[in-house]
């Protein structure tokens, strides 16, 4: 019995991810920075988190979504997607925001895609589709778009491509450098990587898993996956 109890602790020590930070209420979006850290979006605002754990606050007001672009930050909050210049664009309900490989921002809906132009403008991206939950950066050229069920790819005119279907619970995938894709998916949530279309589970015990964010630059490690968790942390995960 005291063998059993004593493998299942080894197995959540060597299996879960390592805690960043915490204390941030619930941390629902992340975005890289331009510095090399992480924005943080959650139920405490908009934060900047550098790599040695500092949170410096950035907005107060609560944020669902965070996407960084070369013209700056841009946020979603209560159904608006606010652009770097300051101006509110209604998105009523919207559920999450992307950068693009294609220089626009996405915004999410459950049944659809709308892009936001530099120029401010709003145009119709993807449909066709029921129950989003989540959109992120996919392999070169395409973006991943996540439904409890199912994990597509979505190119720069819209078209769905399905990579997996049968999943349980899936909350939110993204794409490392190399083009490899990682789900966060399950009733215990744990994370995946798919290979020849088929789920291989990588590391456990993820606590309420909102976004998933690769490290990108010279700054953040390519090798690390982070986590925002509902329960208030950013974690990371080392893939390589």
């Amino acid at each position: 019995m005291i063998l059993l109890a004593l493998s299942g602790c080894l197995d959540r020590l060597f299996e879960s991810p390592y805690i960043l930070v915490a204390g941030l209420g619930e941390a629902r979006g992340l975005a890289v920075a331009v510095d090399g850290g992480l924005l943080v979006a959650g139920s405490q605002g908009l934060h900047h988190l550098a790599l040695d754990a500092t949170l410096s606050p950035r907005e107060p007001t609560p944020a669902l979504a965070v996407a960084q672009t070369p013209a700056g930050v841009w946020t979603l909050a209560d159904g608006v997607v606010r652009d770097p210049g300051g101006h509110a664009h209604p998105a009523p309900g919207a559920i999450d925001l992307a950068g693009t490989w294609f220089g626009d921002v996405w915004a999410l809906y459950p049944d659809h895609v709308d892009a936001f132009g530099a120029d401010g403008g709003v145009t119709r991206r993807a449909e066709g589709f029921m129950g989003a939950r989540a959109l992120n950066l996919g392999p070169e050229g395409r973006m991943l778009l996540t439904t409890p069920t199912s994990v597509a790819t979505v190119d720069e005119a819209g078209r769905l491509t399905p990579l997996v279907d049968g999943l349980v619970d899936a909350r939110v995938a993204v794409s490392d450098l190399a083009g490899g894709v990682w789900i966060a998916m399950g009733a215990d949530p744990a994370l995946y990587r798919l290979v020849d279309g088929v789920p291989q589970r990588f590391a456990r015990f993820l606590e309420d898993p909102r976004d998933l964010q690769f490290g990108m630059g010279p700054h953040l490690d390519p090798s690390m996956v982070w986590i925002a968790s509902g329960a208030g942390r950013v974690d990371y995960v080392q893939v390589r």
